[in-house]
């Protein structure tokens, strides 16, 4: 049975700054890990909230989305 997905927010002492993290597991089992800088410990966790709540209602696939480059995107539009 997988683990639950947990986010954590913590500051980072050589940046000076708070780090949002998720970490899954896609269905295929491939590790992913997702950070962000953010401007307080509130406002992580309420990035962590909404990557949980975007992983749960619209899958991994849409988190990794947002990665994608212009030019991977042409590839895939192209027929």
């Amino acid at each position: 049975m997988a683990r639950p997905r947990e986010g954590s927010v913590k500051w980072n002492e050589k940046r000076k700054a708070w780090i949002a993290r998720l970490d899954w597991q896609s269905d295929d089992g491939k590790k992913h890990c997702r950070k962000r800088q953010v401007e307080s410990k509130t406002a992580g966790n309420i990035l962590v909230k909404k990557w949980l709540r975007d992983l749960e209602e619209q899958g991994a696939a849409y988190l990794e989305a947002e990665k994608i480059t212009f030019k991977e995107l042409a590839r895939s539009t192209r027929r």
